[in-house]
Formats: structure tokens, C-alpha cells, sequence
């Protein structure tokens, strides 16, 4: 009887060992919906990530899909995760109702309103490379020159608004939550 009891107690542990794992935990495999990708070798769990899926999502965005790298992005050039999404919210309906590109006769990817001035339009190849993109540009262009509000960002950014720019983006920031 102790022979069986040492067995199953043996199992257990080895079974306990190999079940929980604290890397595999926190590190889930790569092809996880809920990864953000901190670089090619080290994707993370991350609760924002579906949690911005869905908000994405009730609001019919073809961004919902790209929540991770949204999310990457932000954290990559240290900024407020939500600023993309709020952005493309308030520029392009979240991405729904972005500029067509005529001469390469394919959606412009741009639903941050990024380089778009009266009939110029900067286009993207993705939602990827705008994401990318954007997420530099705010870096570059606003924060390190010490523009750091979503006001401070519209005087630059869209400097004819009357302040309803900057007050839609902070409303869309508070309405995805924490």
C-alpha cells in the first residue's frame, strides 16, 4: 500500500512540475490572440490586448485584429497605449472610413489622418507599417519635442480645431478604460 501511495505522490509532483510552469504562464505560445511582441523573441501576455480587441470590435474597426500591435507599438515608443486607437477613432471612425490612394488604386492604411493635408494623403502598405509609423512619428514629432497632452498634440497636429479634437481623443482614452 505505502509503494502505491509513493507512486501516485511521485506522479503528482512531476505532474504538478511540468503543468505549471511560471515562464509558459506569463509567456504563452506565440500563436496566443493576447501576445504583444516586444520583439521578435519575446512575446508576452498582456490583458490589454483583448480587452482593446473588443472594444475594437463593437465598434465594427478593421483595427480589432491589430490590438497587439497597437498595443506593441505604444509600449515600444512609451506613450499611452490607448492614443492610437483614440486617434484613429476620431480621424477615420476607426479606420473605417479612411482616404482611398489613387495612384497605387488601394486603401491608404491611414486612419490617424498622419500627413493628410487638404488633397495630399500619405499612404501606408499596411495597417502594420501606419502603426509603426505613427507610433514613431508621435514619438519623435510630439513627445520628445515635450509635447505631451492630447492638447498640446492638437495645437501641433491640428491646430485649427477649437479644442473638440483634443477633448474626442481624451473621451475616446476614458471610454476604452484601463
Amino acid at each position: 500500500m505505502a509503494g502505491w501511495f509513493l507512486i501516485l505522490v511521485s506522479l503528482f509532483l512531476v505532474t504538478s512540475v511540468f503543468l505549471y510552469n511560471p515562464i509558459l504562464k506569463d509567456n504563452p505560445a506565440p500563436s496566443s490572440p493576447n501576445k504583444v511582441t516586444t520583439s521578435k523573441l519575446s512575446p508576452i501576455w498582456d490583458e490589454r490586448v483583448p480587452h482593446l480587441r473588443g472594444y475594437l470590435k463593437a465598434k465594427g474597426s478593421p483595427l480589432a485584429s491589430k490590438a497587439a500591435e497597437m498595443i506593441a507599438v505604444a509600449d515600444k515608443y512609451h506613450f499611452d497605449w490607448r492614443l492610437l486607437p483614440a486617434i484613429a477613432g476620431k480621424e477615420s471612425s476607426f479606420g473605417k472610413k479612411i482616404p482611398w490612394d489613387k495612384e497605387s488604386q488601394k486603401p491608404s492604411f491611414n486612419a490617424w489622418g498622419w500627413g493628410i493635408y487638404g488633397d495630399q494623403i500619405l499612404s501606408f502598405s499596411s495597417w502594420e507599417e501606419a502603426i509603426e509609423k505613427v507610433g514613431s512619428g508621435l514619438r519623435n514629432g510630439y513627445f520628445d519635442k515635450n509635447l505631451t497632452t492630447v492638447e498640446d498634440i492638437m495645437r501641433y497636429f491640428t491646430s485649427r480645431s477649437n479644442g473638440s479634437w483634443a477633448a474626442d481623443v481624451a473621451y475616446i482614452i476614458e471610454e476604452i478604460g484601463e
